[in-house]
């Protein structure tokens, strides 16, 4: 004869049967077409990295291919210079010196000035380079700036408003100036 005790594991079991999640029962079909998709999409991943892998192959294939074509090159002209050397064709003595090469840069590469410029050693760099800046009008004054095309309200001079802001206003004709050169020599 069944007992109490009996009846309640019974019902205790069939309560837990109700409460625990059914097992998920997938379809194999489903399960294969997931698969199919999950192996296209890696199929495609790769294969687009290996397109990219080929080209990027190739770009650095033909860099080391232009490298060596310059090394080349450069070895050709050294083997010529090596034997072109015993004479430096921009000296007249024929001798090698880094002033002569500097002189040709230079000549080369930098604009010309109407005006020679001498540095006075004993003055700090960066005032000789002042200077040299105000003799050449090279400052970024308002008028320099708006000559350069950037547009600005007034090119006028801020301290006193009688001029433009210019080098030689700013240094010499400006009142201001002059008052200030005036305590800087009683000083």
């Amino acid at each position: 004869m069944p007992t109490i005790n009996d009846s309640i594991t019974k019902s205790e079991k069939k309560s837990k049967r109700k409460h625990q999640d059914p097992e998920p029962k997938s379809e194999p079909a489903i399960e294969t077409i997931k698969q199919d998709k999950r192996k296209k999409k890696k199929d495609e991943l790769t294969n687009g990295s290996e397109v990219e892998l080929t080209e990027k192959k190739k770009k650095k294939k033909n860099k080391k291919q232009n490298k060596n074509l310059r090394r080349t090159r450069m070895l050709l002209l050294l083997s010529v210079w090596t034997r072109l050397d015993k004479i430096w064709a921009l000296e007249s003595s024929g001798d090698f010196s880094i002033a002569s090469v500097r002189k040709v840069i230079d000549d080369k590469s930098l604009p010309k000035v109407d005006s020679k410029t001498w540095w006075i050693k004993y003055v700090p760099i960066k005032v000789n380079v002042h200077a040299w800046k105000v003799k050449t009008d090279s400052l970024p004054t308002m008028f320099n700036v708006s000559r350069r095309g950037i547009h600005i309200d007034s090119i006028m001079f801020v301290i006193c408003d009688k001029g433009a802001e210019t080098s030689s206003h700013l240094f010499f004709s400006c009142c201001v100036a002059r008052q200030t050169v005036r305590m800087i020599t009683r000083w």
